[in-house]
């Protein structure tokens, strides 16, 4: 199923004692730390029954063990939205995720915020936002709250027909605590409650149809993971005034690793250009003086390079020289202690 809005992104956890009562310290999310990065991918995996999207408030523990059950999975590519087939519609956008091979969503990274542009489903539709949309604003933590307005128009094949959208969004930080996912656990992580209000005005032969959006969403963000770890949706739909449709959507990120806190060691990993001829340039910052291994992956899984980095508190910048490896696709890694705390997927190609 094709989400038109999939919701489609750390701090070191410190202990306040109030009262003698020990609390762990609400993250707060950053641009550095949750804005999509190109040649890195997601793969979900949608669940088929029912979940509530349980408590909201400050060091809350949500299990969702068993989300897995009777679901499929699926993946996005991040990419630079001037490879994509619609790159001068969405100019104002710098990067894409793409869904497969015939649907993109388009959006602009920035310092202050992540903002959707709208998205492309190849031969169907488009869907372009000329007043985008914020999907997150930076910095942003618990109890933060903001109003966002957006819109533009969907143009579709199968019909002449122009569609006029518009709509608010009401976003907020409202819970925060431990996330607990098939295959992992994710602490100090950060629920964004989404609240859409939204309309489609389609002009038919002087007689406006008027369709009515009515969208909730929970999401789940760690500092450094890019992406939501899980999400929950409701959406309710009118048209004419009347009850159409009641649907509800469910999703997590896979995970087999179990990264828990180790990525709280790094944040703000990149490795570019990408793609890559003779060098490369692994950029991330440290929260302390630590041991890290860089390591380049190949498609079939051998690994091709291997570098020790004694990397300092702060920020890092190390080059690489690539220039005896072949063409092709690569994973650049980062380990920490002998576990896997980043991976991002470039292209070698002279």
């Amino acid at each position: 199923m094709k989400k038109r809005y999939p919701i489609k992104l750390q701090l070191l956890s410190s202990l306040l004692l109030l009262s003698g009562i020990a609390h762990a310290q609400a993250p707060t999310l950053t641009a550095s730390g949750v804005n999509y990065l190109t040649g890195s991918t997601l793969n979900y995996t949608t669940a088929s029954v029912q979940y509530s999207p349980g408590a909201s408030g400050a060091n809350v523990t949500w299990n969702f063990s068993s989300m897995n059950a009777n679901g499929f999975s699926n993946s996005f590519d991040i990419v630079y939205a001037n490879t994509t087939p619609k790159a001068s519609v969405f100019s104002s956008s710098n990067i894409a995720a793409k869904d497969g091979s015939d649907s993109y969503e388009y959006y602009k990274t920035s310092n202050s915020a992540l903002q959707c542009y709208g998205n492309y489903v190849l031969g169907t539709e488009t869907l372009l936002l000329t007043n985008p949309e914020d999907r997150l604003r930076f910095p942003f933590t618990y109890n933060n709250t903001y109003t966002d307005s957006w819109a533009g128009q969907l143009t579709s094949t199968a019909t002449t027909f122009i569609t006029k959208r518009s709509g608010n969004t009401t976003v907020t930080a409202d819970a925060y605590g431990t996330l607990i996912l098939p295959g992992a656990t994710y602490t100090n992580t950060l629920r964004i409650k989404y609240v859409q209000a939204y309309s489609d005005t389609i002009n038919m032969s002087g007689i406006p149809f008027v369709y009515i959006y009515n969208v909730n969403t929970y999401a789940w963000y760690k500092e450094g993971l890019r992406y939501p770890l899980a999400s929950i949706s409701n959406i309710i739909t009118t048209v004419q005034g009347q009850p159409f449709g009641n649907a509800y959507s469910y999703a997590y990120v896979n995970s087999t690793t179990g990264v828990n806190d180790i990525v709280s060691n790094i944040s703000a990993a990149q490795v570019y250009p990408n793609p890559a001829s003779n060098a490369l340039t692994i950029d991330f910052n440290a929260t302390q003086n630590k041991n890290v291994v860089f390591t380049l992956v190949d498609a079939t899984g051998r690994t091709v390079l291997v570098r020790n980095i004694n990397a300092l508190e702060g920020k890092n910048i190390i080059k690489e020289d690539v220039s005896a490896l072949s063409n092709g696709l690569y994973f650049a890694q980062l380990h920490i202690d002998g576990n896997l705390a980043s991976s991002n997927k470039i292209t070698i190609f002279k």
